[in-house]
């Protein structure tokens, strides 16, 4: 009888073989349910995603850009933020965003201009050399630069606006400077839209070229510092920091010790597969050299065979959005943050006031 008939089934299709011939039947109601949210994702990334606010934020107000935020910081978190009184880390960083409006921020954001400042704050030898910056793709004569080489979009954060080549002369030019102008107009990589940072819209966006740096093993660890009014109090070092989303980490205290914290997805990194760097209290001193400038900043440093590079300065850790697993983890860090202690001709009431009235 099989050679005759013969069933098949799965979630969403039927399939019968009757003498030879096959017939097919599809359950589209399942497959429809099976797909929904993923169709009612894409539709709210359209609606209200960083697309969105590159469009239409030039009209946002002040109350517009905490309202929006505070939608993407429940769906982020879990919790409904109170920007108004905030007690947790994440909601003292949004306040921040809309209440706190110093001008040399953006100039530490901006991955160009950032480099001014580091090498006024701390010293021309713990900046990554710089090997170009442009406007136009087309402006970039490739034959100068070496092998390898970092490109970066000035405004983004993380690794999404970040293009690590370690075989220029190889790949395709054209190609390159289509992924290269890719990363100069993407919103996903503009903080200004997708971590709604409002004055961010101040920043120039260009392409940069830096020097690749790595460490002897191939591996580049990052470490970042967390500082809160003055003083750093903790760091995570981070493996490939520059790769994956989902790479290794682990929280440390000033005297190196594993602290109990996690950080979204992030698998931990065990401290035996790092090692403690001779110059670690160098480090922290470069740290609180730019911390003192800012209520709260997150100092990103390299250590490549002893040698500390200043990698960025991050105002808004994960958009304000830091998954810690637990409201009172995210509690106790934010009580770490004195927002009392910020210099009151910094605090406006209106952060859309304050960037069309400034002039970088």
């Amino acid at each position: 009888m099989k050679l005759f008939y013969n069933k098949k089934i799965n979630d969403f299709t039927k399939e019968l073989c009757i003498f030879g011939f096959k017939l097919k039947f599809t359950n589209h109601k399942k497959e429809f349910k099976r797909k929904l949210p993923q169709c009612e994702s894409m539709i709210n990334n359209i609606m209200k995603g960083p697309h969105f606010i590159y469009t239409n934020a030039n009209n946002f107000s002040t109350r517009d850009f905490k309202i929006y935020m505070s939608d993407v910081f429940y769906r982020a978190l879990g919790y409904f933020p109170d920007l108004e009184n905030p007690k947790t880390f994440n909601e003292k960083i949004n306040w921040l965003k809309y209440n706190y409006f110093n001008p040399l921020e953006n100039i530490c954001a901006d991955k160009y201009t950032a480099k001014g400042y580091f090498a006024q704050k701390a010293g021309e030898e713990y900046v990554i050399p710089l090997l170009g910056v442009w406007d136009n793709v087309n402006d970039i004569d490739f034959s100068k630069l070496p092998e390898k080489v970092v490109f970066k979009n000035t405004i983004s954060g993380g690794t999404s606006g970040v293009k690590i080549i370690d075989n220029l002369s190889k790949l395709n030019k054209d190609e390159l400077k289509y992924s290269l102008n890719k990363l100069l107009f993407n919103t996903n990589n503009d903080t200004y839209c997708s971590c709604i940072v409002p004055e961010r819209r101040l920043i120039k966006e260009r392409i940069i070229a830096e020097k690749y740096i790595e460490e002897m093993d191939g591996h580049l660890f990052d470490y970042k510092f967390f500082c809160f009014n003055g003083k750093m109090e903790f760091l995570y070092v981070g493996l490939d920091a520059m790769g994956e989303l989902d790479n290794k980490l682990v929280f440390l205290d000033r005297n190196w010790n594993i602290l109990d914290l996690k950080h979204g997805a992030h698998p931990i990194l065990n401290k035996e597969e790092i090692k403690k760097p001779e110059n670690f209290e160098k480090m922290i001193e470069i740290s609180e050299t730019f911390a003192q400038d800012f209520p709260f900043v997150r100092v990103d440093l390299y250590n490549i065979n002893g040698k500390i590079y200043c990698g960025e300065l991050t105002f808004n850790p994960t958009g304000g959005c830091m998954n810690f697993h637990s409201k009172e983890i995210d509690l106790k860090i934010g009580q770490m943050l004195d927002l009392d202690k910020i210099d009151k001709k910094f605090i406006t009431d209106d952060i859309v006031k304050s960037i069309k009235s400034c002039n970088i």
